[in-house]
């Protein structure tokens, strides 16, 4: 469903109470503020089939293992988009090609990005956070906190797995099977049982006095809890984080109940069934960020063949976002990050799947961004070679190889974050900057 515009930041109250936020540690950088769409594609990418593709190379097993010799339509190619190969197969993975036909010119692809594990949960933290702790918040939520507190809601995790860090007052979650909707519920729909059960759940459902004494209780309970603590060091921060997600708490619950008609209880959030509702989430200002996955399980230890179906499936989600902003404006200002925790190993196993390896890509789209060009790359073996991170020229003797950390920094400062308020003493990945 779409979201309709309607006057939700009407309340000057509102406003004006989030402008007066401090949020100790967070610095704007230079340049104009951007919203981000955070982008997961889960369970480690295959990038030789599209992002860094390796064809006829006796060192990797590419896509071209997988070609039908009976459909002379099912090959592998290598096409340029202004300055980025990528691998397309127009039987397979046509939609990779639709989008650097109509996006390419705004997209950089990052190859060569060293995560240093090759297990899902660490990997997945670092990439989306640039930092090694699921305590540290990911790429959106710093943006979100930093950038967009005059939103109700500056962070909207739609993906269930966002790292929020010290930022819970500024985020909100929709919940892996959007749960979320059962909150923004005013009717107290019943809540549905596992699929195709047929139960029902019934939700409780106060009347309106009931509700008046509710709030009520909630604002005195909030008056004494404040009082009664001392306004000092951590403690201060604790209480005023509490009262700050109380009020966007019900801001939501008042001004989203809209949002919630385009939350389906049991569904995942994925770029393709959302991709309407998130670029109507930023067109209606109810949130500065999104996290977001791309509905893809690119984790092929039994059969890498599947990866091109996964490829596909994230890149009609991207094509159907980029549409979804583009028609309402958005792309001026929005930087949209694709990423997933790993690639897989050179060689195919004995399941003719494989395993986990330690690089993986990424992709940088949209405002601000040095598009139409590959940054970094690697070498037959499928191993990151060291560049220039102000260039991502490969350079064997002074450059470095660029990590998740360095692309971290890059993409906040890309959105105008300072990322040495974020990620202290990491170089910045400035070669996509446009």
């Amino acid at each position: 469903m779409i979201l309709t515009r309607r006057g939700l930041l009407g309340s000057g109250a509102l406003l004006a109470g989030a402008s007066l936020l401090g949020l100790p540690g967070l610095t704007r950088a230079a340049g104009t503020a951007k919203r981000l769409v955070l982008v997961h594609a889960r369970g480690g990418w295959d990038v030789t089939y599209t992002l860094d593709p390796k064809l006829g190379l006796a060192n990797i097993d590419g896509p071209d293992l997988d070609e039908d010799p009976s459909n002379p339509d099912d090959r592998e190619d290598i096409q340029t988009f202004g300055g980025s190969a990528i691998g397309v197969n127009r039987v397979k993975r046509e939609s990779v090609r639709t989008f650097f036909q109509n996006w390419g010119s705004q997209t950089a692809v990052l190859n060569g990005l060293w995560v240093g594990s090759i297990a899902h949960d660490p990997c997945t933290i670092r990439m989306m956070t640039g930092a090694r702790t699921e305590a540290s918040p990911d790429l959106a939520a710093v943006c979100g906190a930093s950038l967009g507190t005059e939103t109700p809601i500056p962070y909207m995790d739609l993906s269930g797995i966002g790292f929020v860090g010290p930022y819970a007052a500024y985020s909100g979650k929709t919940g892996r099977q959007n749960q979320l909707k059962l909150l923004l519920d005013r009717e107290g729909s019943p809540i549905p049982g596992p699929g195709g059960s047929g139960v029902v759940y019934p939700q409780f459902h106060p009347s309106a006095s009931a509700k008046t004494d509710i709030e009520a209780f909630l604002e005195s309970r909030k008056a004494r809890f404040s009082d009664s603590r001392a306004r000092v060091g951590a403690t201060d921060t604790r209480i005023s984080d509490y009262l700050e997600a109380q009020r966007r708490a019900q801001e939501l619950i008042k001004d989203g109940a809209f949002f919630a008609d385009s939350l389906e209880v049991g569904r995942q959030s994925t770029l393709a069934n959302m991709a309407e509702t998130v670029g109507a989430l930023f067109e209606t200002n109810l949130c500065h960020t999104v996290a977001i996955e791309s509905g893809s399980s690119f984790d092929t230890h039994d059969n890498n063949e599947n990866q091109h179906d996964e490829w596909e499936t994230t890149f009609v989600g991207l094509n159907a976002l980029m549409d979804s902003l583009d028609k309402r404006g958005l792309l001026a200002d929005t930087v949209i990050v694709v990423v997933s925790e790993m690639t897989r190993t050179p060689k195919r196993n004995a399941d003719g799947g494989k395993d986990h390896w330690p690089i993986t890509s990424a992709m940088v789209i949209g405002a601000g961004v040095r598009g139409g060009a590959t940054y970094g790359a690697t070498d037959d073996g499928l191993d990151a070679l060291p560049v220039n991170l102000a260039t991502g020229v490969v350079d064997q003797t002074s450059g470095m190889r660029p990590t998740y950390a360095h692309f971290a920094a890059g993409v906040l400062e890309l959105v105008g974050v300072e990322p040495e308020s974020v990620l202290p003493d990491t170089e910045v990945y400035r070669a996509f900057h446009a």
